[in-house]
């Protein structure tokens, strides 16, 4: 044996530091520890350690559900695509994304998130990239259709995961946050795809819109493997979190689930009246926000836009307003207790802004009017919150999955009406009148929750928040 030398004391600290966390994390819990945690730090932390891998996939997944709208010039110039056809193309994405988002997310509690979304994330990029191979009308509505099937069960299974983080009370906002990776990628997607589409033009062969699919493709494959590597299925199995802060988010989810009337076999849920209704109300607010996701464009350039750059880039104003707002939109909702009000108020705000939309004439109506449409958006957000407060187990699953799905056909519905009315009357009037009408549906629909649905069940959780 060699000489033995001091003992290194940077490695008897960490011995140390590890000792004691050792002895704190074996402490016994009590019921006094767990109401000693502050649940704005504790939420606060998870929210720092979870959110950010699942907002920028999200942000990665709307850039390859919208990237058509900017690549839809210059494949207009490569094959013949008329608006008709486009908004097709745009919505059946969502057809695809319906018929398996239900069986997604009952795949996802059996499997796991971590390695469920790993999946969706994966094949969606490989599909998408593969967008860069379309020629013709029928390649482009096969591929939208399977990157839709692709994509299924990404958002509500996020949601679904989630629950098993935050209870009631922190949901909204910690919802909005998450959804407002869609917002983001409205900001970004415009400014990206003109750095793609115009450098990239006839590089190696390819034309700047399949550069635009490859590279926005290829994106979410990388990502894919980050969410691997970083994300864990539930708070017991994080080490970040310490014994009696895991015990107080379990005891929080307890007390939420007393004080719920819930269902837990998925076909009884379905069939449940309360659910039908949320489809209602998700359906009307997300009809009202296909219209700006894949029309933005079009709308800002008949308000006398004529540069392309110009109007790429205006399209990301309306998401630049709508992000604040919406998310203080949604911490009200939790800090008040309601859903009913907030979704109201949202709705209504989004139908005028589509009137503003309508009866102005310039851009600064254009983008006020869009701007107010998109916040309103929230309402659908507010919904997505509403299952877990009559639902538990394979049932929150199914009823998610269900929701976003059914109520997902208005984002199907929205661009191909658009289309349709835009090529039959020449102008976009008529279709800004009909979207215009959804939003004050939902707001209408809203009206009509029940009691147990228009308000948050309050725990300790929500003392503060």
């Amino acid at each position: 044996m060699g000489p033995v030398g001091p003992p290194d004391p940077n490695k008897r600290a960490a011995r140390n530091v590890s000792s004691v966390k050792r002895q704190a994390d074996a402490v016994p819990v009590t019921s006094d520890l767990v109401a000693d945690v502050s649940r704005i730090k504790l939420y606060r932390k998870i929210g720092r350690r979870i959110l950010p891998i699942l907002f920028v996939g999200l942000v990665v997944a709307y850039l390859d559900r919208l990237n058509i709208s900017y690549a839809k010039t210059q494949m207009q110039a490569d094959f013949a695509m008329s608006d008709a056809v486009y908004g097709l193309g745009a919505g059946i994405f969502f057809l695809g994304y319906m018929l398996f988002e239900v069986p997604s997310n009952l795949i996802l509690v059996r499997v796991g998130a971590r390695m469920w979304l790993f999946r969706i994330m994966f094949s969606w990029g490989v599909i998408s990239a593969l967008m860069m191979f379309v020629e013709n009308a029928w390649h482009f509505y096969v591929m939208r259709f399977l990157l839709g099937v692709a994509e299924a069960g990404f958002i509500p299974g996020v949601l679904l995961y989630l629950t098993g983080w935050f209870p009631a009370e922190w949901r909204a906002r910690t919802t909005a946050k998450f959804l407002a990776g869609t917002v983001l990628a409205g900001i970004l997607g415009g400014p990206i795809a003109a750095a793609i589409l115009g450098p990239t033009d006839g590089l190696a062969g390819l034309h700047g819109w399949q550069w635009l699919f490859l590279i926005e493709g290829l994106a979410a494959v990388v990502l894919s493997f980050v969410l691997l590597a970083s994300l864990q299925s539930s708070p017991d199995r994080v080490a970040w979190l310490t014994e009696v802060e895991k015990e107080a988010v379990r005891s929080d989810l307890r007390a939420e689930g007393s004080q719920t009337s819930t269902h837990a076999h998925v076909l009884v849920a379905v069939r449940d009246p309360r659910t039908v209704h949320l489809v209602a109300l998700f359906f009307f607010s997300v009809f009202s926000v296909g219209g700006v996701s894949f029309w933005a464009p079009q709308v800002i350039a008949q308000s006398g836009v004529a540069s392309p750059t110009g109007v790429v880039l205006l399209s990301a104003v309306p998401y630049t307003v709508a992000i604040g707002i919406q998310l203080w939109i949604a911490r009200s909702s939790d800090r008040r207790g309601d859903r009913k009000w907030h979704i109201v108020g949202a709705s209504v705000l989004g139908s005028c802004g589509w009137a503003l939309t309508l009866l102005g004439s310039n851009i600064v109506t254009a983008l006020a009017g869009l701007s107010m449409a998109l916040t309103g958006a929230v309402a659908a957000t507010l919904v997505l919150t509403i299952p877990p407060s009559y639902l538990h187990g394979a049932a929150v699953a199914g009823g998610l999955a269900l929701i976003h799905a059914m109520g997902n056909l208005g984002t199907f519905a929205s661009p191909y009406a658009v289309g349709v009315l835009s090529t039959a009357t020449g102008t976009l009037t008529v279709a800004l009148a009909v979207l215009a009408a959804s939003p004050l549906l939902c707001a209408l629909l809203a009206l009509f929750l029940p009691p147990s649905l228009a308000r948050v069940p309050r725990t300790a959780a929500g003392h503060l928040a």
